[in-house]
């Protein structure tokens, strides 16, 4: 593995854009269908079937046109709880509640109806949803929340997870849930921040996490929300795909569900890529999860080229490619998880094998206490007190709600879109 000077990065991406028609509106578009040639992948076969995944995040509205014909399983109770103990429910109609979630799964499984025509990137997966409760409730902890959903998924099933939910700190509790499903051989995805003010949420800093970020039809990453005139740039990025210039489902200042508003963010690029290797893994059902992520890193951009890592303009192996992954057997990759090298250094190797011997032997695995962790003692010091804060897509800007004292910041990562004013038309690729 070797890093990459910018000229060659630059290089390896120019190979994989090629202009596209600039959408018919001048807002959003789903220009990345066509940029990875869905439709083509779907023709011959590979749209997710009987591959397994689990999306993480707030609520959803099950009942929209996009999800007609998905198989779409939404947990009924829901992980969170109000203030007097009743569960916070993963279906809703109210925007506040499922304008994220719905539009994250919306790129998986989405069937073209209704607003945006959103059309899933792996229409024929098993999707399982498991929802943190809503705006108006009593927000979770990490102990209760994630780790919850991440010990659901795994027992439902799930081969790949992929969150857009992010907290500055977490429990050694949930930490263990995702080195858990990293040891049953799930492949766990999280969304980078949109910021580089950011300083890297969790659970995206573990090692074994997959961590996406966005970029647009240009090959650029997408702007920073808080950084005027720089890029979102996440040095641990393990790859990027489409986040920016996107149609999204929903206008939360009207609440009208039918309503096409324009959007970007690392929160739609990551489930992205989580459709992406459903659709690999429906092709090579043998390979392990550790090999699918070997691939990925491996053959990104539409053409072949050597192991490329990118650390300091975002791209990190470079842009996801449905093509070329489809192109390649997996299994010719070691068994390894080769994303074990980010700087937290948490779970380490070691501690991940210990935790595949507990399975393999029958004892369920169980968090260990921070003293058995390196720097876990840390971590529980960063879950402070923290206000929620939940970015939304469409116009509308960022929510601020003022949490309970002993409540671990939760960060959404869809962005407030910026608007073009230069009038350059959009350019895409074939990936």
């Amino acid at each position: 593995m070797r890093h990459t000077p910018r000229w060659m990065l630059a290089a390896a991406l120019s190979a994989a854009i090629v202009a596209i028609p600039t959408a018919a509106q001048a807002d959003g578009s789903n220009w990345w269908y066509d940029y990875y040639s869905v439709a083509d992948a779907h023709a011959a076969g590979w749209t997710g079937k009987g591959v397994t995944v689990a999306v993480i995040d707030g609520g959803i509205n099950p009942e929209l046109p996009v999800f007609d014909g998905a198989d779409l399983t939404v947990d009924p109770a829901g992980i969170c709880e109000a203030a007097d103990g009743t569960p916070l429910p993963a279906s809703s109609t109210d925007m506040a509640v499922s304008f994220h979630g719905s539009n994250v799964t919306a790129v998986i499984v989405g069937s073209g109806k209704g607003a945006s025509a959103i059309r899933g990137i792996a229409p024929d997966a098993d999707l399982r949803f498991y929802g943190m409760g809503n705006a108006s409730g009593s927000p979770c902890l990490g102990e209760k929340s994630f780790g919850d959903a991440i010990d659901k998924a795994v027992a439902d099933g799930a081969k790949i997870i992929t969150t857009s939910v992010g907290w500055s700190g977490a429990t050694n509790r949930a930490i263990q849930s995702v080195t858990n499903a990293l040891a049953h051989g799930v492949i766990v995805l999280a969304a980078a921040p949109n910021s580089q003010l950011d300083t890297g949420p969790y659970p995206g800093k573990l090692n074994g996490v997959v961590l996406g970020s966005a970029y647009g039809r240009t090959g650029d990453i997408e702007s920073d929300e808080h950084a005027k005139d720089e890029k979102a740039i996440t040095p641990e990025a393990t790859v990027v795909a489409p986040g920016d210039d996107l149609l999204l489902i929903g206008d939360r200042t009207t609440g009208d569900w039918n309503a096409s508003v324009d959007g970007s963010g690392t929160s739609i690029a990551t489930p992205i890529v989580a459709g992406i290797l459903a659709d690999v893994w429906q092709k090579y059902p043998k390979a392990t999860s550790n090999q699918i992520i070997q691939s990925m890193i491996h053959n990104t951009t539409a053409t072949d080229h050597p192991l490329l890592r990118d650390t300091e303009m975002g791209y990190g192996y470079g842009p996801i490619s449905l093509g070329h992954l489809l192109r390649v057997d997996p299994r010719q990759y070691p068994d390894v998880n080769p994303l074990m090298d980010k700087k937290l250094g948490i779970p380490t190797a070691k501690e991940l094998a210990a935790t595949k011997a507990d399975i393999a032997a029958g004892r369920e695995p169980r968090a260990r206490k921070p003293s058995s962790f390196d720097g876990y003692a840390a971590l529980d010091a960063h879950a402070a007190p923290s206000p929620l804060l939940w970015w939304v897509a469409g116009g509308v800007g960022a929510l601020l709600l003022i949490a309970a004292a002993a409540v671990v910041v939760v960060i959404v990562t869809v962005r407030r879109r910026r608007r073009q004013t230069d009038g350059v038309d959009g350019t895409g690729g074939t990936a």
